[in-house]
């Protein structure tokens, strides 16, 4: 369903990252490295960052509609807002880290187009996803069904915020217990 996110986060290594809150998360630990088609890795991780997190990337979507994708050199800001049935605006925000702006030579120019290309292209996946999604969604033939425990947890536990929220149900989830 993603081949462009699936080259920088593979499932083998994408995994829950889930804490008390008002958000539903992943992690993917390691992040793949480049490839010739695609990859997260032609500017220089943050200096601050552990030897774990300098190879990790964090996804999360916080309630109601900010998608947070942090990855080791940067991060991706998608603002979604409703703006009728069947219809979402979306905003997308690249950020960079200070030493990033200070280093920006022609091939740094480069390596953050690229990246807005990354983004770029993970977006259209997801919007022909979303859009498939809702087309079946309104299909008679649909009478709903289960989801899969292994990936779509976090979507039961984002539905379950959103449902909370529209009975007036003042609840924040809980996270994973500890390991």
């Amino acid at each position: 369903m993603h081949p462009g996110l699936v080259k920088v986060s593979p499932m083998s290594a994408h995994h829950r990252w889930q804490g008390r809150g008002m958000y539903m998360g992943f992690c993917t630990s390691p992040i793949a490295a480049n490839t010739d088609d695609g990859g997260w890795q032609g500017l220089l991780p943050m200096t601050s960052l552990s030897s774990a997190d300098a190879e990790s990337a964090r996804f999360a979507w916080l309630f109601p509609s900010l998608a947070i994708n942090a990855l080791p050199n940067h991060t991706f800001l998608l603002l979604t807002r409703p703006t009728a049935a069947g219809h979402t605006s979306e905003v997308a925000y690249l950020l960079l880290p200070p030493e990033t702006h200070e280093a920006l030579d022609p091939d740094s120019e480069r390596a953050v187009d690229e990246l807005l290309g990354f983004w770029d292209e993970v977006n259209r996946e997801d919007i022909a996803i979303v859009e498939r999604v809702q087309d079946g969604l309104t299909d008679p033939a649909y009478t709903g069904g289960r989801m899969c425990y292994r990936f779509e947890e976090s979507v039961h536990r984002f539905q379950n915020i959103v449902i909370d929220r529209m009975l007036g149900i003042r609840r924040v989830p809980e996270g994973d217990p500890p390991a």
